[in-house]
């Protein structure tokens, strides 16, 4: 509720500091409109951040629900475009009621040291849980996690990150990741290689 109560304080700062706009130039003409006009819409980015931070929690929430209903544990979920921080976290589960371990990074330095009870990591965060429990494994077929750990490591070799995050991350986390020596197909660690000593990686392909 409070993320929700944050997102009417911005409406309400931003129609104050547009209304300041157009009293300060009253007769500023067309000028002072599209002015006061500029900073009532400086509010959309900022309450579309607080939205996707709600949805986020929420559906946190209800995994966590689920899983404690089940008396199972959570698996982390990330996007394959996900920052390094959360990248990191895929495919670990936390236990019943737990959380998942203080931080964990494929990147140089953590994003802080406290542990961690659910997504969102950080405001941007798209990450999610679902429910898991070992013994919901099939014989023959990788586990869940393990398959998220894994397409999270081929994410970082591959470089499928968002325009946000900066090529020298990207670079720098596939250059430790090569250093661990994952388990990944030969020519997705000669990609890695690749990018690492090029210092930059391909443009990420549409749709990924």
């Amino acid at each position: 509720m409070a993320a929700v109560d944050r997102a009417g304080d911005i409406l309400a700062e931003r129609h104050d500091a547009a209304l300041r706009v157009l009293a300060a130039a009253s007769s500023g003409g067309l000028p002072a409109i599209l002015a006061g006009l500029r900073e009532a819409t400086k509010a959309v980015p900022q309450v579309r951040r607080v939205a996707s931070w709600v949805v986020v929690r929420a559906a946190a929430d209800g995994s966590a629900a689920v899983a404690t209903a089940l008396g199972v544990g959570r698996v982390w979920v990330a996007e394959r475009t996900a920052c390094v921080v959360c990248t990191a976290y895929a495919g670990l589960v936390a236990a019943d009621g737990g959380e998942f371990p203080a931080g964990l990074t494929f990147g140089v330095r953590p994003a802080d040291r406290s542990p961690v009870p659910d997504p969102p990591r950080h405001p941007r965060c798209r990450c999610r849980t679902v429910p898991w429990s070992d013994a919901w494994a099939a014989p023959d077929v990788l586990p869940y996690p393990r398959a998220l750990r894994r397409e999270a490591e081929r994410s970082i070799a591959k470089g499928f990150a968002l325009d946000s995050e900066p090529t020298s991350v990207r670079v720098a986390a596939a250059e430790r990741l090569l250093r661990s020596g994952p388990d990944l197909p030969a020519s997705v660690r000669a990609f890695a290689a690749r990018a690492v000593r090029d210092g930059i990686f391909p443009p990420v392909p549409a749709g990924i």
